[in-house]
């Protein structure tokens, strides 16, 4: 039986600076991901969200764990040109088969992390689940702002699309891995040569961010200048400090709101290049169930472990984010 890898990221979506994912849960948030009709359409294949809803991951009604839960889908056609055979060779034979490779997601919306289990092989990554899903909160914000405008004329109130769209800014989505210290560690360990090291940090959610050195950066630069993300370089072409490198890289991971990039060459000489990706938090899943509430009890408690075992820094939900959260749950 194929053993299933479970995936961590940081869902970090804001609309302008001062408004983020649950101020619009209800209006743009959810039905970007439970409208069935939504598609993400390529040359090469379609991707979509199956079987989308809200649920709540406890019993506790009065700290609820809400979620959005669901498949991925990318909808794609494999083809072929030509086959291999012993005695002919190269035989031109032109094929091709419908494929839908998928991932399963539980979205908590208390401290927007994302649990993410591919179910197949080749199945869509954070990139494509990033692009998708904001594409799709565009088109609800979109429509957002139509009906706000249809309701201010049947009030004879004259509303502009753009004063409206100053008052309800376009979102905005970073989906970061979740990275794990031991795999930066091993990461720094492949180079010879560490050149560069590109810190991007990312405007928050409603959790309350951890005061650092780059946390500070973020709010006296960022957030007086109105920035969404603000990137700190750190450059050396003959090679930075491996040792402080590491240390410095390890005390970066504490927070889940920056994107880390590393740039030069490993042992052999060749160009290393690395990213959250290439260092994010795994976890294995030996058994998947079918049945759809015991698999997220499942993944949620995996993710619960990692919280545990420190492997997964545990987020400070602001009073704003607990109050939007329990009135969501009073939807379900």
């Amino acid at each position: 039986m194929r053993q299933n890898t479970l995936y961590f990221a940081n869902f970090v979506l804001r609309f302008g600076e001062e408004k983020a994912l649950l101020d619009y849960a209800e209006q743009i948030l959810i039905p970007a991901f439970t409208d069935d009709t939504l598609i993400k359409s390529y040359t090469s294949a379609s991707f979509y969200f199956y079987e989308a809803r809200l649920e709540r991951l406890n019993d506790d009604k009065d700290n609820p764990v809400m979620a959005l839960t669901g498949r991925f889908i990318k909808d794609t056609e494999l083809r072929r040109e030509q086959i291999f055979d012993p005695k002919k060779g190269l035989i031109k034979d032109e094929k091709s088969i419908r494929s839908c490779p998928n991932a399963y997601f539980i979205l908590v919306l208390n401290d927007h992390r994302l649990l993410y289990l591919p179910e197949t092989r080749n199945a869509p990554g954070f990139g494509a689940f990033k692009n998708t899903a904001l594409s799709f909160i565009r088109e609800k914000h979109n429509q957002f702002i139509e009906q706000l405008q249809s309701e201010a004329k049947q009030s004879n109130e004259k509303l502009t699309k753009k004063a409206l769209r100053t008052e309800h800014p376009s979102p905005s989505l970073e989906v970061l891995p979740i990275v794990a210290k031991d795999a930066i560690e091993d990461f720094v360990d492949r180079y010879a040569v560490l050149k560069q090291i590109d810190f991007r940090l990312i405007s928050p959610n409603e959790e309350i961010d951890t005061k650092s050195l780059l946390a500070d950066v973020r709010q006296h630069l960022g957030q007086e200048l109105n920035a969404s993300s603000t990137k700190v370089t750190t450059r050396n072409s003959k090679g930075l400090d491996l040792t402080s490198a590491r240390e410095k890289l390890v005390e970066a991971s504490d927070s889940d709101n920056r994107e880390i990039i590393l740039s030069g060459t490993d042992k052999s000489g060749n160009l290393l290049k690395g990213d959250n990706d290439s260092f994010k938090v795994e976890t294995p899943i030996e058994t998947v169930p079918s049945e759809r509430k015991r698999l997220n009890r499942v993944l949620f408690d995996a993710f619960r472990d990692n919280v545990k075992a420190k492997s997964i820094k545990a987020a400070e939900v602001a009073d704003k984010a607990k109050s939007a959260i329990k009135k969501l749950s009073a939807l379900l």
